[in-house]
């Protein structure tokens, strides 16, 4: 292999000009050894929902009901293991494009809350830098699964507030932001719809690291 592959930053910008369709990034990441883990960094670096890092698990450890996907058993610790490896790769949480066309299953909530007691979001997610709460739109209604995913690595945060959020909770969410994500360099906060009021805590002037904020 020539030299130049030797360098990262060569690597990584050969990988991202092979980014779509994602198919390449696997056919790299199976026929190269030393740009496999590359190629996988970034093919997992950016996800719009968490359905891909279920589908890790084996096939037999799943079952889909009404488009929605469910435990037909418990996963052993080397099963969880794939979650884990592959969730390590993810750096940005982004909107999902709406999508009519073949739309995926949903992951039911009960399997949510199985892997974040056995491994919380951001632990699970420890170069996690981007989270749009969008990412989460089926599971909108708890904000406390939202909240699990901030952490002092988080540079950037877009908070869709749901109309179905309890107003305290919303401010108790936005008031502990100083300690759980310290990091935030960007945040911007919008309502979906109904008429919640929500107060701009004072405690955004303890970001330190804060430069835009939007709502």
């Amino acid at each position: 292999m020539h030299r130049a592959f030797d360098s990262d930053d060569i690597v990584y910008s050969i990988l991202e000009h092979l980014n779509w369709p994602l198919r390449n990034l696997r056919n790299v990441a199976m026929t190269c050894t030393r740009l496999a883990g590359p190629a996988l960094n970034v093919l997992w670096s950016e996800q719009s929902t968490l359905f891909p890092l279920i589908k890790c698990l084996p096939k037999d450890a799943l079952s889909v009901t009404n488009k929605t996907i469910n435990l037909s058993r418990e996963p052993t610790p080397s099963e969880w293991e794939r979650i884990i490896v592959n969730a390590s790769r993810v750096r940005r949480f982004i909107e999902p494009s709406i999508s009519t066309v073949n739309p995926k299953p949903m992951v039911s909530d009960l399997v949510l809350r199985r892997l974040f007691e056995r491994f919380p979001p951001a632990t699970l997610f420890p170069n996690l830098c981007a989270f749009d709460s969008e990412a989460l739109l089926e599971y909108r209604s708890d904000i406390s699964l939202v909240g699990g995913f901030m952490s002092p690595g988080l540079e950037t945060l877009s908070l869709d507030v749901s109309a179905q959020f309890l107003i305290h909770e919303v401010e108790q969410f936005l008031a502990a932001l100083p300690v759980k994500a310290r990091g935030l360099r960007q945040l911007s906060i919008s309502r979906d719809g109904g008429d919640m009021a929500f107060a701009v805590l004072p405690s955004f002037g303890n970001l330190p690291k804060l430069t835009a904020l939007s709502i």
